[in-house]
């Protein structure tokens, strides 16, 4: 025998064995066992606890067990049903892990665009507490003293100083007039009445030549000046 397919009663069972239906009935000490029809595949429905469907071949077969008699009724198949409702959406499934880091650099972006706005200026440095390198040593410059004199009177008067040993050809030479008083003309005179003076002849390693003039009139007695070369 094959499985039992369906139980039809509590004493009664319904089973196929090589596309024969039998019925099994249970009594007190014994069983019976009816085939009931053939080629039919297997019980597929309960109507009630004393009623199974078979289907064979789009063909159905309702088993009755009625006082112990057992009737076979053949209908035909139905249409097929409607589709049904969609079921609801299932849950969502858990995140997955997290996949490994890579050890591959990805490729290296584009270079940005130059900026256009400056950035903030930066905190003043720390003062340091290292001096600076010691500059060049400047030019030397030599100074001195002469006396221009103009006698009883003249617009003009030279005066030459020697000595200067230093002195090039492309030395500069500044000279000034001194408000040192002389003997002819107190510091009001020389105030009221200056003249002006200026180097025009160098003599490389000898010394130079200053020519005084008057500015209003012709100067007259003697005038003190200062010079410099550089």
């Amino acid at each position: 025998m094959t499985d039992i397919v369906e139980i039809v009663g509590k004493r009664t069972s319904v089973f196929v064995q090589e596309r024969e239906v039998y019925v099994v009935e249970i009594g007190e000490s014994d069983y019976s066992l009816t085939a009931i029809e053939s080629e039919h595949d297997a019980v597929v429905e309960v109507v009630n606890r004393q009623t199974s469907v078979l289907v064979d071949e789009r063909e159905v077969y309702v088993v009755e067990i009625l006082d112990g008699t057992t009737v076979v009724e053949i209908g035909t198949a139905g249409l097929p049903g409607g589709q049904g409702i969609p079921g609801l959406p299932g849950l969502d499934g858990l995140d997955g892990l997290p996949g490994a880091v890579s050890t591959v650099p990805g490729p290296q972006g584009l270079p940005g665009a130059d900026s256009t706005v400056p950035g903030p200026q930066g905190l003043p440095g720390a003062v340091s507490t290292v001096p600076g390198p010691q500059g060049l040593p400047g030019a030397a410059i030599t100074t001195g003293t002469a006396v221009i004199d103009f006698g009883a009177g003249a617009m003009t008067a030279d005066t030459t100083v020697t000595g200067v040993t230093q002195i090039l050809a492309g030395s500069v030479v500044l000279a000034t007039m001194s408000t040192v008083a002389t003997a002819t003309h107190p510091l009001d005179d020389l105030l009221s009445d200056p003249i002006t003076v200026a180097a025009h002849t160098i003599i490389p390693g000898v010394g130079m030549t200053f020519r005084g003039t008057g500015i209003n009139a012709p100067a007259n007695g003697t005038y003190n000046l200062n010079w410099a070369i550089a």
